[in-house]
């Protein structure tokens, strides 16, 4: 599979989106995606890395197909990139409405929510 291929492969049935969207993520023109993803086409440095930045890809998987797709992220880097993400979402998605509430919990509140979280967890372990 050529670079070409694993960008397209990447953006279609990984990311699901289209090009003008991943276009619009990566700062760049619809065109310039439908070039990216022609077999022969040159992909920049500048592309391969707002694109490993962006959605921790391994650049190593996204120029040569070696090792795996995506960059292992520790804890701290996980919740940055749930945040980033999340502020990309739409004004009023659900995601944005549970972490607004979750916002606003006091102590009592995170205290009960994470009785609920041990509650489940210990249901779903009694189930399998």
């Amino acid at each position: 599979m050529s670079i070409n291929e694993r960008v397209k492969h990447f953006r279609k049935d990984i990311l699901k989106i289209s090009q003008a969207s991943f276009a619009d993520r990566l700062g760049m023109k619809q065109t310039g995606i439908s070039y990216m993803e022609r077999e022969g086409s040159t992909v920049t440095d500048q592309t391969i890395k707002s694109i490993c930045l962006l959605y921790h890809v391994n650049e190593d998987w996204l120029r040569n197909g070696t090792g795996e797709m995506f960059t292992q992220l520790d804890e701290d880097e996980q919740i940055s990139s749930f945040f980033h993400d999340l502020l990309q979402e739409e004004k009023g998605s659900f995601k944005r409405q549970f972490v607004t509430a979750l916002s606003h919990l006091d102590d009592n509140g995170w205290n009960l929510l994470n009785q609920f979280m041990d509650y489940f967890t210990q249901n779903k372990k009694d189930r399998v």
